[in-house]
């Protein structure tokens, strides 16, 4: 047995049972340690004030202090100090709440052994110098999450005003484009020229509306939700995206019997929903009108918007590592920014939910979106009426 050699401090005020403790100690690893003895609390704070301590061992009936008292006043001066409680009380209530308020371990007065007390020992050193690196642990990833949280503050601060200072003279260059291209001594390279900027105004334009949205999603997570009905979402987004529908020809079906609504913040539900449409638009095959099926269902409490296309598709095993990255286009052949789904993904996760995206090239794209964690209420049936 190999003899280790600690500073022991024993605070007990009976002096058979210090003696016990010496007679016990003498045959474990410990048996080279020094031991100390203390017959009161004070007495022990005393030596405490004045040596190193490795292990302390109090007794919880002390004359001046009653039961948790002395183990309390202990860990508030020595937070560090492994403590192992010697009772006579075969009460496991009071070592249970001993544990909980930073004890190590606990021995029962006249019913340890040396094999007991050395597991006791070594197992309480153990344990404490683990608790000190979980706080230690814990108080760096604080820290840290404290830095994170004002360098994002920050950034999004930053964002805030880059992207609204950004829109002013955006739109004044836009304004004086459309003034110019009025213009009819413009001869039809300039025009060309014009249209070109205009273009690139547009896309830059749409690229900040994209950003401020997502500023205002990052910024205000908590909005409030709502019952609303998938039908009446749908009805709004159709109504923003009408010139898309109609250019495209699109065919939207829809099937929302399963579930007709739900409790979700209304803006979020709309977002999702545009940009899953717009896309799925968007990326259609060339000469090949568009036909759309959304629908919504629930499963133990979770609700599901899907989302499903013909369309050109995505490459899943080049692109599904990177689908929801934002400024991420898999397609260039159209004009985009590469923000609907961050803005999805990101919605999603503030509510739980997650995505589920199948598709191949040529064949189309389904999006399978549960929008919850299962803590919001869903209309799960169609004959539930509005109300």
């Amino acid at each position: 047995m190999e003899q280790l050699t600690l500073n022991i401090l024993l605070i007990e005020d009976n002096p058979d049972d210090q003696v016990l403790f010496r007679e016990v100690i003498a045959d474990t690893s410990f048996a080279r340690s020094s031991i100390h003895a203390a017959n009161s609390l004070k007495s022990g704070f005393q030596y405490l004030f004045k040596q190193p301590v490795d292990i302390l061992l109090l007794d919880l009936s002390l004359p001046d202090c009653i039961q948790m008292e002395g183990l309390l006043k202990i860990k508030y001066q020595f937070p560090r100090l492994p403590v192992i409680i010697m009772t006579g009380l075969n009460d496991e209530q009071i070592a249970v709440y001993a544990i909980q308020n930073g004890a190590q371990d606990y021995l029962l007065k006249g019913e340890y052994d040396h094999k007991l007390l050395d597991k006791s020992i070594h197992y309480a050193i153990e344990r404490q110098k683990f608790n000190i690196k979980q706080q230690e642990a814990e108080e760096k990833l604080k820290k840290h999450m404290i830095e994170l949280e004002r360098a994002n503050k920050e950034l999004e601060e930053f964002s805030f005003v880059a992207a609204h200072d950004l829109k002013s003279p955006l739109s004044n260059l836009q304004s004086l484009l459309n003034i110019i291209a009025v213009n009819r001594k413009l001869n039809d390279e300039c025009k060309d020229l014009i249209e070109k900027a205009k273009k690139c105004t547009l896309s830059m334009n749409n690229t900040i509306d994209a950003l401020n949205e997502i500023i205002a999603l990052k910024g205000n997570p908590d909005r409030k939700a709502e019952k609303i009905y998938f039908e009446d979402v749908l009805h709004e987004v159709e109504e923003n995206i009408n010139e898309q529908i109609e250019d495209s020809e699109a065919v939207i079906n829809t099937g929302f019997s399963r579930c007709s609504y739900i409790n979700y913040p209304p803006e979020h539900l709309k977002s999702i929903m545009q940009n899953l449409l717009t896309n799925a638009i968007k990326y259609k095959k060339r000469d090949t009108r568009p036909v759309i099926k959304i629908s919504s269902g629930s499963n133990h409490g979770q609700t599901y918007l899907t989302v499903k296309d013909n369309g050109i598709g995505i490459n899943l095993s080049q692109h599904k590592h990177k689908l929801f990255g934002l400024f991420k286009r898999f397609h260039n052949h159209v004009e985009g920014n590469g923000t609907g789904l961050y803005i999805i993904k990101t919605i999603v996760d503030l509510h739980g939910g997650n995505i589920d995206v199948s598709s191949e090239p040529n064949k189309g794209t389904t999006f399978k979106i549960c929008l919850n964690n299962g803590n919001s209420t869903n209309g799960q049936y169609s004959s539930i009426g509005r109300r």
